[in-house]
């Protein structure tokens, strides 16, 4: 299928969260064409589903346990049988996924499936299997194609698994329905913009060297990481302005009591020191000086004094999707903020 549509151009512009747009069009397409919906059953199937069929569909409906869960499959006696939770950039909620599991009401049987772009596979798939574990839960592996999908079967006959926005498009479009097809053909084109436009892991080449792409995907991190850091008590940015010129970003703030730091992208910094294009600095003061030994004598930190200032780098994981990027960030400068300790200036 071709990859843009009107769907794909529109729905950013008239939708303030694309991700539900795609899982309302899949709705309307389940909901509308018996083709589609005998596709997705036959589908659902061929990978382990256990379902009682017909289901009715509906979408974003709070459970009982307060789990909204995107999509839901309901029997004709009003049974959960299938959940269904989108997922393009974002990670898993606390209740994710297995606030959904308690709610299946069906018996025997149920699924839980995790759809979401076949680049995710690798981070979202594991993640799922290890909470399984964590909670006591038995898994039994049944068939499967990494990363296009992976079911696993948990007690009471009941699968969870990982299904890719691709192979469920691939396999929906084998129908003779014309129009039916044309409308797939819309939310094929939204699928594919939102899965472009996904977060890619950071590569060793972009940590040692700049392009226009690597410095967008950098500063993008920076101004997150301030936001999130803002939300703590150990640096706040209200008050400050941002700078930014040829080869810098920086979000000031106050950290640890301490004015005019910062947490910013330097090329200036990464070709003098090396380390890091991402940095936490800011101007030494005498008792400061005193407690740069401290951060010196941890094997995991860098501290350099350069001039005037304090320059920490921080190191960027590798393979790694933005929100566990974003905690060890927040990781490496709560480790830092706990070794320097607060001005008492």
């Amino acid at each position: 299928m071709n990859n843009c549509s009107m769907l794909a151009y529109l729905g950013p512009k008239l939708h303030h969260k694309v991700e539900d747009l795609a899982t309302d069009a899949l709705l309307y397409l389940l909901r509308t064409y018996p083709d589609i919906s005998a596709s997705f059953f036959d589908l659902l199937k061929n990978i382990g589903c256990r379902l009682p069929l017909p289901l009715h569909f509906d979408t974003q409906l709070s459970l009982k346990n307060k789990a909204i869960p995107d999509l839901l499959g309901k029997t004709e006696n009003d049974e959960l049988a299938l959940l269904v939770e989108v997922k393009f950039g974002a990670p898993f909620t606390p209740n994710q996924p297995l606030a959904y599991l308690e709610q299946l009401t069906v018996n025997p049987g149920g699924a839980v499936i995790i759809l979401a772009p076949a680049s995710r596979f690798e981070y979202l798939w594991p993640e799922t299997k290890e909470i399984c574990v964590e909670r006591g839960l038995s898994l039994s592996n049944l068939e499967s194609d990494p990363p296009r999908w992976e079911t696993t079967l948990l007690d009471d006959d009941v699968v969870i698994g990982f299904l890719s926005w691709g192979f469920l498009l691939d396999n929906l479009t084998s129908i003779s329905d014309d129009l039916a097809l044309q409308e797939l053909y819309q939310l094929s084109g939204l699928v594919k913009r939102l899965e472009e436009e996904l977060f890619q892991p950071f590569q060793v080449e972009e940590l040692i060297t700049t392009s226009d792409r690597s410095r967008e995907r950098f500063i993008a991190i920076v101004e997150e990481l301030a936001i999130n850091l803002a939300k703590t008590d150990i640096f706040t940015t209200e008050g400050y302005s941002v700078g930014r010129g040829a080869g810098f970003y920086k979000r000031y703030g106050t950290f640890m009591s301490r004015n005019n730091w910062c947490v910013e992208y330097n090329e200036h910094n990464a070709s003098k020191h090396g380390y890091s294009f991402v940095w936490l600095s800011g101007p030494l003061d005498k008792e400061l000086i005193e407690r740069v030994n401290k951060l010196e004598s941890d094997e995991s930190m860098i501290a350099i004094r350069d001039e005037n200032s304090f320059l920490i780098p921080l190191m960027i994981p590798l393979d790694s999707e933005r929100p566990s990027i974003l905690r060890n960030l927040l990781d490496q400068i709560e480790r830092i903020a706990t070794t320097i300790g607060s001005s008492t200036f």
